[in-house]
């Protein structure tokens, strides 16, 4: 049950809620709307009462659950550095993908919004064929030859 209320900065008042803590010094309170696209759960395990989840995210097969929804990664943020040498394009695409590294890479890697592989290619190429990847949003990932991270980029694919 909410505890109570407050009007945030967009003038929207929302309930306030507080999760019980083992720790007096350490408090947690969530606001409606905030940091979830769900609300609560409640949830057990084989010994002790029910406690309540805040359920984060749910997209498709994936749910994730936690007290500390804050600290789910919702989006990416280019780092200074190799990221300048590396370009994918035309983005958006409809099908071709061409990369353009003035860096030596071995294997591109292309995941869905879940985080589910769905496109890996071993082979360097100029242009890669992902035609029969659905319309939608997807992260690529390049890596080097000694399979650490490139460079990541954010890549829509239409119709």
């Amino acid at each position: 049950d909410s505890i109570g209320s407050v009007t945030t900065n967009d003038l929207i008042e929302r309930r306030k809620y507080f999760v019980s803590s083992d720790n007096a010094i350490h408090l947690e309170y969530y606001l409606e709307g905030i940091g979830t696209n769900l609300g609560f759960v409640e949830s057990s395990e084989p010994i002790g009462p029910p406690f309540l989840n805040l359920m984060c995210v749910v997209e498709g097969d994936l749910e994730i659950y936690g007290d500390r929804c804050d600290e789910v990664v919702t989006s990416l943020t280019e780092l200074p550095g190799v990221g300048g040498s590396v370009r994918f394009y035309p983005n958006p695409t409809w099908g071709p993908l061409t990369i353009d590294s003035k860096r030596p890479y071995s294997n591109l890697l292309i995941f869905n919004l879940s985080g589910r592989l769905v496109f890996e290619a071993g082979l360097r190429k100029e242009e890669y064929r992902i035609d029969r990847l659905a319309p939608g949003i997807y992260f690529a990932c390049l890596l080097d030859q000694q399979g650490k991270n490139l460079r990541w980029a954010r890549i829509a694919k239409v119709p």
